[in-house]
Parts: structure tokens; C-alpha cells; sequence
């Protein structure tokens, strides 16, 4: 059996003599010297690595007392948001099958690193994604659909003649949840025979957009409790809702209504509500949305008009103040008989900035690999 030596406990003690409201474990700092014992003890000199790894065992007891990693004060996690690709599949359909567009391959979920490179994430072999969060422990969740059933993921298709094919009826089968090493942690089915989107995920939940409203989804049990029913979220909730966001004890809706676009926030905790416009003047659609990190504003990618590129602004979600209303062109748009550039992610590095993701086919010869016709651009906030 090992043993502290007398002169170490000595210290110990007396170092616990000087402080107040706390009492020094020694158990666990013999345990804690025993592990580091075995990792560090070396032949012929035991007594130095049992002196350096009891001491490093006390130090963090005796001299720290702030708060741990799951102990900080809400809303100073300055995480940055995670770009993923919310699943996308816009196709031309002539006779014989796609003639030209954008698709995203299944089995697999992209993402947008800090630099610039896409990274893969593997799903099983049929599945398609429709939506994807990237939570800040390393992990992904998934919402996928079988590649079997067509259908447009992510934001729902936008408007207008010559829509090939509308998925605002269909649904994801399956919600996945990722390990950071990409083995898969949770599979179940989400099918319920409506409306379901993932819109947003914590460690321990996903927010889902179901036929009954704004489901929190416990990734554990499959347990779901409906935190903000449909009929509060819009007056016509099939028709006016198209993406939402959650962050802490905030809901985003976006929707249309009256040919304007708005933003409605939502209190999670008093269900208090506040509408804002995503931008003054005429708005055709909206596509995705993104609270900053600390809730405060939302970045919103819309239209003006059919043939109009994409815009993105920017809202204060205290006072409804404009921050930003720019056009996003995508590289080729030009020539806009193919279609613009359509949002397929946002996201919050920080507070100051927003990066915005689109996909646009540049001509009309192929189906074209998502990751081809991927363009980011990152912009500031004033």
C-alpha cells in the first residue's frame, strides 16, 4: 500500500490552516497522487515524480475556487457557431430524371471549418441530411430523410413557377446524434406523419419544429415536451413559418406574412412575445436564420423579389433596429436564368460577425455536387 509521505501531509494541512470555508480532501488527493504516481514514476527516482504529483494534486484543491467549465455564468460562453450545411437538393426534373442542379450526397453531412476547409461526416449509407447543428462539444446532430423519398431539405423551396418538387408535406425519419470521432451515438425516428425540422440542439436537447408547435426532443429518452404551441408561433403556421432558431431561453421564428418578411422572438420562460420586420421594405421570402450567440440579434438571409439575389440582414432583437441589409450575390449571378444563389448555412463565429453559405449551380449541364458549388462569405456587424 502506498503512503503519503508525513512531510507532504504536513504541508497539506498546514496550507488548509490558512483558508476558511473549506476543508481539503485527502482521500481524494491521495487518490489523484496515486494516478499521477503511476503515470510519472520513473526507475530511480520514485520519491521525485510522488513530490511532483502530490503537489500538482494539491495545488488546483487549495488555490482554486472559481468556477469550472459546466459552472460559468450564462451568456459568457463566447463559443463560436458551428457552419453547417443544412441539407439541399434543387434539381431541375425533365422526363428522364434530373437534368441539372445542386445536390447533397447521402450519407454524408458537411461542414464549414474556421479556415475555410469542408470536413465529412459519415451517416448510413441511404441517408440524406435535412438539417444539421454542430454543438460545441465536438458532436453533430443530424436530422436525415431515407434518399429514396425526393424532396427540397433544409429551408423549404422557394416560391414561384417552375418549383420542380415541394417538400413542405414530407419529414426527416431520423435524428442522429454524432460523436466528435463520427461513430454514431443516438438513431431513433422523429417521423410523425408532419411537419419536423431541427432547428436548433444542445448537449442534452434538440428543437423541433413539429405539426404541434416547437417540440424540445431530450437526446437520452426521446422524451418531447411542446414549449411553444403552433398556434402561437403563427396564425398560419403551415403557410407563414419557415426556419427558427433557439438560443438559451430564446426562440426565433421567421415567417411571411402579407408579402413582409418578420422575425418573432419568443420567451421560453414567461412565453412573452415581439415581432420585428427583417427589413423595411418589400420582402418575397425568407430563408434561414441565426441568433447571435448571447440572443441579441439575428441574421436573416431573405429575397426581395423572385429575381432579385439574396440579401442578408442583420436585426436587433431589443429594439428591432436594422444592423445590416446587403445583397450576397454568389459568383455568377450575372446570369440569372439558372436561379440565384440559394442559403444553405449561417452562422455566428462572434458577436460582431456573420458567415453565410450558398450553393448555386453555374450551368446548366450537370447535377452539381454540393461542395463544388459551395461559396462562403463572411460579413462584419456593425
Amino acid at each position: 500500500m502506498s503512503v503519503i509521505p508525513e512531510d507532504l501531509v504536513d504541508a497539506v494541512h498546514d496550507a488548509a490552516a490558512g483558508t476558511t470555508e473549506y476543508i481539503p480532501d485527502l482521500g481524494g488527493i491521495e487518490q489523484r497522487w496515486r494516478r499521477r504516481r503511476r503515470r510519472r514514476a520513473v526507475a530511480g527516482a520514485a520519491g521525485v515524480a510522488v513530490l511532483v504529483a502530490v503537489s500538482l494534486a494539491a495545488l488546483p484543491v487549495l488555490g482554486s475556487r472559481g468556477a469550472g467549465p459546466d459552472q460559468r455564468p450564462a451568456g459568457e460562453d463566447k463559443t463560436a457557431q458551428r457552419l453547417m450545411i443544412q441539407g439541399y437538393w434543387s434539381l431541375r426534373m425533365g422526363e428522364n430524371g434530373p437534368e441539372f442542379g445542386v445536390s447533397l450526397p447521402a450519407g454524408t453531412a458537411f461542414e464549414v471549418q474556421p479556415d475555410g476547409a469542408v470536413a465529412r461526416w459519415g451517416l448510413p449509407e441511404k441517408l440524406v441530411v435535412s438539417d444539421a447543428v454542430g454543438l460545441p462539444d465536438g458532436r453533430v446532430v443530424v436530422a436525415a430523410r431515407e434518399k429514396s423519398q425526393p424532396a427540397f431539405f433544409g429551408s423549404p423551396p422557394p416560391r414561384g413557377e417552375g418549383r420542380p418538387l415541394d417538400g413542405a408535406s414530407l419529414k426527416p425519419d431520423r435524428l442522429l446524434v454524432l460523436s466528435r470521432e463520427g461513430t454514431v451515438e443516438v438513431a431513433r425516428s422523429v417521423g410523425n406523419g408532419g411537419l419536423t425540422r431541427l432547428v436548433g440542439a444542445t448537449a442534452e436537447t434538440a428543437y423541433l419544429l413539429r405539426h404541434t408547435g416547437l417540440v424540445a426532443h431530450t437526446l437520452a429518452t426521446g422524451e418531447e415536451r411542446v414549449l411553444v404551441p403552433a398556434d402561437r408561433l403563427a396564425e398560419h403556421y403551415w403557410s407563414e413559418v419557415r426556419d427558427a432558431d433557439v438560443a438559451g431561453d430564446r426562440a426565433l421564428i421567421t415567417g411571411e406574412r402579407q408579402r413582409r418578411c418578420y422575425l418573432k422572438v419568443v420567451d421560453l420562460r414567461t412565453g412573452s412575445t415581439a415581432e420585428h420586420p427583417v427589413t423595411p421594405g418589400a420582402c418575397h421570402e425568407v430563408r434561414m436564420a441565426r441568433m447571435s450567440q448571447d440572443g441579441r440579434l439575428a441574421a436573416v438571409s431573405y429575397q426581395r423579389a423572385v429575381k432579385e439575389p439574396l440579401r442578408l440582414a442583420v436585426v436587433d432583437l431589443t429594439t428591432g433596429a436594422s444592423r445590416l441589409d446587403v445583397p450576397t450575390p454568389a459568383p455568377g449571378e450575372e446570369s440569372p436564368d439558372l436561379g440565384f444563389g440559394e442559403a444553405v448555412g449561417l452562422a455566428w463565429p462572434d458577436g460582431t460577425q456573420v458567415r453565410l453559405a450558398m450553393a448555386r449551380a453555374p450551368r446548366a449541364d450537370r447535377v452539381y455536387p454540393l461542395d463544388e458549388v459551395l461559396h462562403v462569405r463572411t460579413f462584419d456587424v456593425n
